[in-house]
């Protein structure tokens, strides 16, 4: 997904890495061992991808992403500045 020989894909970091930050939040109506993992993982995707500039370039000028609803406030705040 994140790598193709003809297709630029470096617009596909930030918002997948927002996707993942998305759906690892815990639930309350989830078993603990999976909330467990979840908290897990929530604090790991920040850190775990280094995000440069050329990602939020590449995802501002992808047509796909123009209006930005993948991003988090702060990456939206990041790209303003």
């Amino acid at each position: 997904m994140l790598s193709a020989e003809k297709t630029p894909t470096i617009s596909l970091v930030l918002p997948l890495k927002q996707r993942l930050i998305n759906i690892s939040k815990p639930n309350p109506t989830d078993p603990e061992s999976i909330m467990k993992f979840k908290k897990y993982f929530e604090n790991k995707i920040p850190t775990y991808w280094d995000i440069d500039d050329i990602h939020f370039i590449g995802t501002v000028l992808h047509p796909k992403f123009k209006h930005l609803q993948i991003l988090s406030n702060k990456d939206k705040k990041r790209l303003t500045n």
